[in-house]
């Protein structure tokens, strides 16, 4: 059994921004905050770790507020996804067509996104008939390592005997997707599609780096015996 687990922004799909202005709007209808949220790095991180840097600037607690905020956080996302021009990547629905149709394979998340805006997500953009809701999420850590472990405890307790460690990918876009893989002894596979170039990428030593995933047959060719 091969178990892929693929990140969701810059791998998968697009919002072009909806995430950062349901944020906003969050900020703003629980703590009456309308001033600029402070700049924040997103790429490859929790929405915990996310969140944790923008509640800070302005003396709040993230944790105090983590449970209430990523409930109405996901209900202004899927208000704002359709505002924005996003979309699926290139060779997505086809290579997910082609894996979901195969008995050899399990498809999972492993997403800093919180379980709620996940599953928000792949709906929008039609993806969810391809995934169960099975992987990591970014509700409790602000590590993308512990992401990963809950995901490989998901993965081990549904696939149980047909679970093979030697076919355990991470599918990614950044460098903590290369990072995350190794702590739970996955082998990476990251795509440019996410604003990383080829040079940082390569330079965390993926197993393997492409462009984007518009190329089925070469990217199918890395899952097959």
């Amino acid at each position: 059994m091969f178990t892929l687990l693929f990140d969701i922004d810059g791998t998968l799909l697009r919002t072009r921004g909806a995430g950062l202005e349901a944020i906003r709007h969050t900020m703003q209808e629980m703590f009456d905050i309308s001033s600029p949220l402070p700049q924040v790095s997103v790429h490859g991180r929790t929405d915990c770790g996310i969140l944790t840097d923008v509640f800070t600037p302005f003396g709040l607690d993230f944790e105090k507020h983590r449970q209430t905020f990523l409930s109405n956080y996901s209900g202004h996302l899927q208000r704002t996804l359709p505002e924005f021009e996003g979309g699926v990547l290139p060779g997505v629905v086809p290579l997910l067509e082609r894996l979901s149709s195969r008995d050899d394979v399990t498809l999972g998340l492993l997403t800093g996104n919180c379980r709620q805006a996940a599953l928000i997500k792949i709906e929008h953009f039609q993806l969810q008939s391809y995934f169960c809701g099975l992987g990591g999420f970014g509700d409790q850590s602000t590590s993308r390592n512990e992401v990963a472990r809950d995901a490989l405890r998901a993965v081990r307790q549904r696939v149980q005997e047909s679970f093979r460690e030697d076919r355990l990918w991470v599918i990614g876009d950044t460098v903590d997707d290369i990072t995350c893989a190794r702590a739970i002894d996955a082998k990476s596979m990251v795509v440019e599609t996410g604003g990383c170039s080829a040079e940082e990428l390569k330079n965390g030593e993926p197993d393997v780096c492409l462009e984007d995933l518009s190329d089925v047959e070469a990217v199918l060719g890395h899952w097959s015996d």
